[in-house]
């Protein structure tokens, strides 16, 4: 059995920009940031304004001379409200477990009910409300406020949760730059507009390959059936871990299983519950291999494409939940109790279990 959990944000996306290999500074990726750079006092250009961002900016804000941050779209965000527990809480939750059991209940229940991205969800206007009050409320200014708005619906990407980003943006040493970037020079990066922002230092906090499954691992299954090339730039799998032709393969945290609302790591753990059910299935059967059949793989395709037809992923904004072509292969259109549910039980008829000849099932390189 071969298990794929190498995640989806571990490959960094760095744009493809003219003159990226001018700059005489120091560029990095915020996922490879280089801790030998000291960007003390340092003209520092933060290109993005997305998850990585908001925590970069408000970091480094005060500590390098300039910080230009350079926006493309802005982001939908929620203050944070996650207070650290004091120590009469920490005494009563090791004391009654069970009051650790219910708080921690009522935050699963909390997230659980974040349905924003079905498309008509009234939760969806209640977060809207609640992101546009808490914009203008710490961004006086009217232009800068409007310039931090977003233009799409809350949902369409990823909804950011941060207190520290607007104090930081509105910091005396701290630029937003909205217009686009037309090229990176030697000693700074040039807009379209004509304006060249100088800088030492480049932090590109412009997200991960996160479409590209498997990237840089070549997946061989049976018959010499390449796993990208059967994908053919559309990665899709049954609830996101087998694919036919891949006997005794899964992913975790594969297509179409990332949340829209609550934990990941309650999908990880429905994801191996189901490997292990599927071990004690093959072992159970006196079989050696497991292979999810065609006719399961199309029925799913089927209703994952239905149910994300009824989101607002849909809608037209560009987010890392889609390729290049337009097709949404990151989210899961569903609840985490949703999925936990469909990977509760082993569904034997959506398998083949047989027994191979010899060698092994699938490849790996």
């Amino acid at each position: 059995m071969l298990v794929a959990a190498v995640g989806m944000f571990h490959t960094p996306l760095v744009p493809v920009i003219p003159g990226i290999e001018d700059f005489a500074g120091t560029a990095f990726h915020s996922a490879r940031w280089n801790h030998g750079h000291d960007i003390t006092g340092r003209r520092v250009a933060v290109v993005g304004t997305g998850a990585s961002a908001i925590q970069v900016v408000p970091a480094i804000a005060g500590q390098a001379a300039r910080t230009t941050v350079f926006q493309r779209t802005p982001a939908w965000i929620l203050p944070r409200k996650d207070e650290p527990y004091s120590e009469e809480q920490r005494r009563q939750f090791a004391a009654r477990p069970e009051l650790a059991r219910r708080h921690r209940d009522e935050l699963y229940n909390l997230f659980e009910q974040t349905t924003s991205f079905l498309r008509g969800d009234p939760a969806a206007a209640q977060l809207t409300e609640a992101a546009t009050a808490y914009l203008e409320r710490k961004v006086p200014d009217p232009a800068l406020r409007a310039r931090l708005r977003p233009d799409y619906p809350i949902g369409c990407k990823r909804t950011l949760v941060s207190s520290a980003f607007y104090p930081a943006i509105q910091r005396g040493d701290v630029e937003l730059v909205t217009a686009p970037i037309e090229r990176v020079t030697g000693v700074g990066i040039r807009t379209t507009d004509g304006v060249e922002w100088p800088c030492d230092t480049i932090v590109w906090c412009t997200g991960f390959r996160a479409t590209d499954y498997l990237c840089g691992i070549e997946v061989t299954g049976r018959q010499g059936q390449n796993l990208h090339r059967t994908w053919a730039g559309v990665p899709r799998a049954y609830h996101g871990m087998a694919v036919p032709g891949f006997p005794n393969f899964f992913m975790m945290y594969g297509p179409n299983t990332n949340q829209g609302g609550n934990s990941i790591i309650l999908i990880l753990e429905a994801q191996a519950g189901f490997i292990a059910r599927t071990l004690r299935a093959v072992e159970d059967a006196g079989a050696d291999t497991c292979e999810v059949t065609v006719r399961a793989m199309e029925r799913y395709t089927a209703e994952l494409l239905t149910a994300l037809g009824g989101t607002v992923w849909t809608d037209g904004c560009d987010s890392y939940f889609r390729t290049a072509a337009g097709d949404i292969v990151t989210q899961l259109p569903h609840t985490s109790a949703w999925y936990c549910a469909r990977m509760a039980e082993f569904p034997s008829a959506d398998f083949h279990l047989t027994t191979h000849p010899g060698g092994a099932a699938c490849t790996i390189s």
